[in-house]
């Protein structure tokens, strides 16, 4: 659901479908007297409607009926006397000029624009390129110590207005009553819009209600190709599964959400077909097969219930229709992690250099332990690393040297079991 801001001193943007319905109104967005609106309709074709002696218009058929009325004269008027021409191309000439000054001096200088952030308690503070203070927010609740810093934001120019605005989600101490959402400020500190997950959904066995909390986003080039960025955020229900991934525009506005039974704890995009459009990669852990997965999703088509192999899955959400994802990655379980743990999962994503690498946990309790998957844009699995982390989680679990993949041929194995399912329409 997305709320916007009550800040009364944000820009409200201009809505044709506004309904001016008296005299009073209507001369008063025409800069005239009543008499002369009036005469207006009379005369010039004011396309006003009319409910018994009661008028009215939108703000948008008056913009229609005064721009042709400039370009388009009736034939009934007189035809403008030379002097009032150049009058009317002075006023428009000195419009302009006085539009464009406006726009330089109120729009922020480069060493005015958002660069970075920092969080003091509950006061979010943001600081131009050179760490000029530029402006603070104060929110209600301290954030949690315990939360790894820095924690996801984007600074930039998210609506091609020139200038940046500001993404961050506020990870506070109320997770569990209140869940957390992503919030979006101007460059000057206004609340643009906020964003968080309202919905409850519902396996065969039980409702799922809010709130959910807020666990990663990325921002990428819109899929409609009008030099604005998208966003795309997931959350996750803040004690149980399961999650969902959300596609917003620039202005906030959900264009799709993709539910899943399991958590989704990372998001990232990347153009994987060269069609100039990023596809999106969410990873976590599907609850059935227990299995650490990342699914692929067109942001233009993010709808429904992540589809599963199982079909009698007693956990899948239901009265969603089916998931629209284009593929889902299965990523094996080790030796390890069969033996000390219920199941894996994808703990980070990362776009390096065109590819995607995923770092799965092999062990939750404990020392944690991982692997890193390299794959390519077409999913194949590129590489398998074992960082010195997944040693150490062995060691701790005794487990043996032959739980976790030590040779050549064990990391070709593990490669050789990841699955790619890609599904269709």
């Amino acid at each position: 659901m997305s709320r916007q801001s009550s800040d009364s001193s944000r820009t409200v943007p201009v809505d044709p479908e506004k309904r001016l319905n008296s005299w009073k109104e209507i001369a008063a967005e025409l800069g005239v007297g009543v008499r002369s609106a009036q005469l207006y309709e009379a005369n010039r074709g004011l396309p006003v409607q009319r409910d018994g002696a009661r008028v009215s218009i939108t703000l948008g058929a008056l913009r229609e009926w005064q721009a042709g009325r400039y370009l388009s004269p009736r034939a009934d008027e007189p035809p403008p006397r030379p002097t009032s021409r150049w009058w009317a191309a002075a006023a428009i000439v000195l419009f302009l000029l006085a539009a464009s000054s406006l726009y330089f001096f109120t729009r922020p200088a480069p060493d005015r624009q958002p660069a970075t952030l920092k969080w003091t308690g509950a006061i979010l503070n943001v600081f131009a390129g050179n760490s000029t203070p530029l402006w603070q927010h104060k929110f209600p609740y301290p954030i949690l110590f315990e939360v790894a810093m820095p924690f996801p934001h984007w600074i930039g120019d998210l609506d091609a207005d020139g200038n940046n605005e500001v993404l961050t989600f506020y990870p506070h101490n109320r997770r569990e009553d209140l869940g957390w959402d992503l919030f979006c400020f101007s460059s000057t500190g206004a609340l643009r819009w906020q964003f968080g997950v309202q919905r409850t959904v519902a396996s065969s066995r039980r409702a799922f209600s809010p709130p959910y909390v807020l666990r990663d986003f990325t921002v990428f080039p819109s899929p409609e190709k009008d030099r604005t960025f998208w966003a795309a955020a997931v959350f996750v229900h803040h004690v149980l599964s399961p999650a969902v991934l959300v596609v917003l525009d620039s202005t906030g506005k959900s264009r799709g959400e993709l539910w899943q039974d399991g958590h989704l704890n990372m998001v990232r995009a990347l153009d994987l077909d060269g069609d100039g459009v990023s596809e999106i990669l969410a990873g976590g852990i599907q609850e059935i097969p227990a299995q650490a997965s990342l699914i692929v999703v067109d942001p233009r088509s993010a709808s429904g219930a992540a589809r599963t192999e199982n079909d009698s899955n007693p956990r899948q959400l239901i009265n969603l229709g089916p998931g629209t994802e284009k593929a889902t990655v299965y990523f094996p379980r080790t030796k390890l992690n069969r033996l000390v743990d219920p199941f894996n999962y994808v703990v980070r994503l990362g776009i390096v250099n065109g590819t995607i690498q995923a770092s799965v946990v092999e062990h939750i309790g404990g020392p944690q332990g991982y692997l890193v998957y390299t794959l390519a844009p077409t999913l194949a699995v590129m590489d398998l690393a074992v960082p010195d982390a997944l040693v150490k989680a062995v060691r701790s679990a005794h487990t043996g040297p032959d739980s976790y993949p030590t040779t050549p041929a064990a990391l070709q194995e593990m490669k050789s079991r990841v699955r790619v399912v890609r599904w269709k329409d």
